[in-house]
């Protein structure tokens, strides 16, 4: 029979995680509505968005439903602890959970005001409790705002703690909530809450719902996996019979919008942040359509370029940048063997170039060169260029962007010197076999309109079509591919140039190799979906032709579903600039576009769903769990083994020895 001072104790630490939660949840809505009126984060509804279709439901339903499942799940399991281990144990445990998700609403916080929207998920927890020493050398420069958010909690919680002592003073009675009235709430929580997951698509609109989703997907792909293991293991990459040439490789990557002052053609980024590009480009597979970046945990970055490439040809990778931001992602993520990292080119270059000759790659080992350029990246700080660089067009942000990219241009111009090298004199004309280039941006922004920071918020054809620059001649004669690009056309081109086959139905990439414009139709990409990093309920565009307009269509979602919000015609398949719709055009993309979007949201949920069933850190950490099971169960017998030898008695005198036994010892086979 518990007594009432536990019953109040208990009490107490539930209303500590009720307000350590709810107090994180607010002061994410109050950040939001504070820097940005309320606009471009996924948390605040008071815009007209919302994640639900249906009902008038809005994210702060879910958010107490969550929480109010939390407390019955925490509270029953406290409850049967203290019946089977006692109280010393509940009540350790009980104190241990809050001071957990205290920690996770801290840093969830923290992220949302430091990184400008982003999230803590489960995928991010397990990458937290596999790589600690690379998270805390990542989370360091950013102390502050860890620092900022738990004064913010601890101060309130300090502030209203005298408040909850008396209320669970006065609440703390002998008699308990009937376990059926526990389980018919838990019940009606965990249904709302189902319901609400499938209409929002799998995107938690709070900490908890979010948590919860990942751990269901995560347990169900444990539990039954036979459909994703198939999928996972057909996925691969296998080195085709007669491939001989394995020419150098560069990828050069940099923040960069479709440019005024430089003609090229575009692709579509699916989700238009950086890392996320980055995934796509080298992994040949979408990321997720999450704010976070679940697909770097996941089994899938076997099959990244850096990986695939050494396994099939013995490539080497090298990963070259000019910031200092995530050292450690190249090689944990995507494979790189090297990374070279220097402030300017200045210092870069000679790095290059040392690493390069240490690998004779001058001499014809084939290497593949990963050059990403973070001169361009924001915010566009008019101190960050020099007054005689600038010039180009009127408005102050694009002028100073520009600028910016000339750097980078002089960037590029320099690595060209070096990589790929230079043809023998009298080679003959360039081929293939001599190297590609790939020049591309990450995703636009609307520098000149309404694109609340951070920055690539929005899914707008400037935002989610971006730079992509081939050297025409190492391709097929007047390269110019009529039809939709995106950015995992690069690793299939690059596949395709040193006979990589693609194995599997999640490798999206069609190679750029060849005449574009008699390609077969399968392929070709039907269509192209993209989804904002911080808004990916409520913000999609979707790229498709019809009736021979290549449409560019905006959808957003309200209270009411998604609706068509904007449609554009592009110039071309391959072309950047807009063109205007005629009547007819118009209704022809009307006509498919609803379609078209359905298709993509199902094809988002099962990427998701994937990527977060086959994170390698929930993986590492069962079997490291049931590794130490083992250990500890061999332990344990040796421990009882070394007790009891002195204290067991003998074997009586007239039993025979078993012929099978092997220890020399007075112990019968059946006491060892």
């Amino acid at each position: 029979m518990e007594l009432k001072e536990e019953v109040k104790f208990r009490r107490c630490v539930q209303a500590v995680i009720a307000f350590t939660v709810s107090a994180s949840e607010c002061g994410k809505w109050t950040w939001g509505k504070y820097l940005h009126d309320g606009y471009g984060y996924w948390w605040v509804s008071a815009t007209g968005f919302s994640y639900f279709s249906e009902g008038g439901s809005d994210q702060r339903d879910e958010a107490i439903l969550s929480l109010i499942l939390t407390l019955l799940v925490i509270d029953v399991l406290v409850q049967w602890i203290f019946h089977t281990l006692g109280a010393r144990v509940a009540k350790s445990l009980h104190v241990a959970l809050a001071a957990l998700l205290g920690c996770l609403s801290t840093a969830d916080l923290s992220l949302t005001v430091g990184a400008g929207g982003a999230r803590v998920s489960l995928p991010l927890v397990l990458f937290a409790v596999t790589e600690c020493g690379y998270v805390l050398r990542m989370v360091w420069p950013w102390l502050h705002y860890v620092a900022m958010s738990l004064a913010v909690v601890m101060s309130l919680l300090l502030l209203s703690l005298p408040c909850l002592r008396q209320m669970a003073r006065l609440i703390a009675v002998s008699w308990r909530l009937p376990w059926l009235l526990k389980l018919s709430g838990a019940i009606y929580c965990g249904r709302s809450l189902w319901i609400r997951r499938s209409e929002s698509e799998g995107v938690g609109a709070d900490l908890l719902s979010q948590l919860g989703s990942d751990a269901f997907a995560m347990i169900m792909g444990k539990l039954f996996p036979a459909e994703s293991r198939e999928v996972l293991r057909s996925h691969a990459t296998a080195k085709m019979e007669g491939a001989r040439d394995f020419p150098p490789l560069l990828i050069f990557h940099w923040e960069m919008l479709s440019r005024p002052d430089v003609f090229a053609g575009s692709a579509i980024a699916s989700v238009p942040v950086t890392l996320k590009t980055a995934w796509e480009v080298l992994c040949g597979v979408p990321a997720s359509s999450t704010s976070d970046f679940r697909e770097q945990g996941s089994h899938l970055r076997h099959e990244c370029l850096p990986r695939a490439l050494r396994r099939c040809c013995g490539y080497r990778s090298l990963l070259a940048k000019t910031d200092k931001e995530l050292p450690d992602i190249p090689r944990r993520v995507f494979g790189f063997e090297a990374t070279v990292v220097a402030e300017d080119m200045d210092g870069l270059l000679p790095k290059i170039q040392a690493q390069l000759d240490a690998w004779d790659a001058y001499g014809g080992a084939p290497v593949f060169v990963y050059f990403y350029g973070g001169d361009a990246h924001p915010p566009y700080y008019a101190s960050k260029v020099d007054s005689s660089e600038r010039g180009y067009v009127e408005s102050e942000l694009l002028d100073i962007f520009l600028a910016l990219n000339r750097r980078t241009d002089l960037a590029a111009e320099q690595l060209a010197k070096i990589w790929p090298p230079k043809p023998q004199p009298g080679a003959g004309p360039w081929r293939r076999e001599h190297g590609l280039a790939f020049y591309l941006g990450d995703h636009g922004e609307q520098l000149t309109g309404h694109d609340p920071p951070p920055h690539g918020n929005l899914v707008s054809p400037d935002v989610s079509r971006t730079l992509l620059a081939v050297e025409a001649r190492a391709f097929a004669p007047n390269f110019q591919p009529h039809r939709l690009v995106r950015m995992a056309d690069i690793y299939a081109t690059i596949a395709s140039a040193v006979g990589l086959k693609l194995n599997g139905s999640l490798f999206v990439g069609r190679s750029l190799l060849g005449n574009g414009s008699t390609d077969a139709p399968h392929n070709e990409h039907a269509a192209i979906s993209s989804f904002s990093f911080y808004r990916p309920g409520d913000l999609s565009a979707i790229h498709f032709l019809a009736d021979g307009h290549m449409c560019a269509a905006e959808f957003h979602r309200g209270s009411e579903g998604w609706s068509l919000h904007q449609v554009d015609a592009v110039q071309n398949s391959f072309g950047a600039g807009r063109l205007a719709m005629t009547e007819k055009g118009v209704e022809s993309c009307r006509a498919v576009a609803v379609q078209r979007l359905r298709a993509a949201l199902r094809h988002r949920y099962q990427s998701n769903l994937l990527l977060t069933e086959s994170n390698v850190h929930a993986a590492w950490l069962i079997a490291t769990m049931r590794a130490a099971a083992l250990k500890a169960k061999v332990l344990a017998a040796w421990v009882a083994k070394s007790v009891l030898w002195p204290i067991l008695p003998a074997p009586a005198a007239d039993s025979e020895p078993d012929p099978n036994c092997s220890e020399p010892v007075n112990l019968t086979c059946a006491e060892l």
